[in-house]
């Protein structure tokens, strides 16, 4: 009822200013519990200029290196290639959130904690966990368990006070359940920042949720047209390093930044569209509900 969803509501907003209470720390790259990263990206610079003994080796030429020496030179190229392609990304979403949804078995927490952990200055959320907290339920083990003792309805309702909080947020990553496509009202918030959609095979996606390629189907088959309208797609390569998928998705989002910068606006636009033909049918709802009501 009415006073339970304002129980919610109050919940949610006091779970989301123990996160912001951070916000100031991470804005300065801060992030406590830990010593000062305020001088990450120089600290990173200057990481790179001191150079090793293998990379001097490495710069007079590759002949007298031996294999093991050769592989390590490699793994350490890798690896900052790995980083400059994480902190573009990171300046390029200027503090833009990224929201991450797929269906089920697409791992979006076990990735979006691995982006969070990458751009150091990202905050980690699960709007599955934040809607258990907000309902009095942390223990819930997931979205299946959740949505059976809220049921549909509930479930949604408080989905949607979670992302209208979340949405006021930068910085963060944000694991969001399939179902957050369904209500338009949420592509509002979501469009606040970048929607990242995660792909796998549906055998993949079968052998870790624990779903039927048929279920998987039949999801796909409702969700997959809303699910189309993600920022970014990224198709996750299987058996890689969870590092790996967590870098590949940054640097889809870098590319699709990149390459449409004046996109943002029409993803505005069109989104504004869609909240307006909600609003309007909810504004046709209550209308309908009035009128049943006066002919009680």
């Amino acid at each position: 009822g009415p006073l339970v969803m304002v129980s919610v509501s109050l919940r949610v907003l006091f779970i989301v200013a123990v996160l912001r209470a951070t916000d100031a720390f991470l804005a300065n790259g801060i992030i406590p519990g830990t010593l000062s990263k305020a001088t990450t990206t120089v600290g990173h610079r200057a990481l790179r200029l001191v150079t090793s003994p293998l990379a001097l080796r490495a710069q007079t030429g590759t002949e007298d290196l031996s294999e093991e020496d050769k592989a390590k030179g490699k793994k350490l190229a890798d690896a900052w290639i790995k980083s400059d392609k994480v902190n573009e990304c990171k300046a390029a979403l200027q503090g833009s959130s990224v929201y991450l949804f797929g269906l089920p078995g697409c791992r979006s927490k076990d990735i979006g904690l691995a982006m969070a952990r990458r751009l150091e200055t990202y905050r980690f959320l699960d709007v599955v966990e934040v809607m258990g907290a907000a309902v009095d339920k942390p223990d819930a083990p997931g979205a299946p368990a959740l949505l059976a003792d809220l049921g549909e309805e509930a479930f949604r309702e408080v989905e949607a006070a979670v992302l209208d909080q979340i949405q006021g947020m930068v910085r963060c990553v944000v694991a969001c359940d399939p179902g957050v496509v369904r209500e338009r009202r949420n592509w509002a918030k979501l469009q606040q920042g970048i929607v990242v959609r995660l792909q796998a095979s549906s055998a993949e996606l079968s052998e870790r949720s624990g779903l039927s390629t048929q279920e998987l189907a039949e999801m796909e088959e409702e969700l997959g047209e809303l699910m189309a309208q993600a920022d970014v797609h990224v198709t996750l390569q299987k058996d890689a390093a969870l590092d790996e998928l967590a870098v590949s998705v940054m640097e889809a989002t870098l590319d699709t930044i990149q390459k449409n910068p004046p996109k943002r606006k029409e993803w505005e636009e069109t989104h504004q569209q869609q909240m307006a033909e909600w609003e309007a049918k909810q504004e046709k709802k209550e209308k309908k509900e009035k009128k049943k009501g006066f002919g009680n």
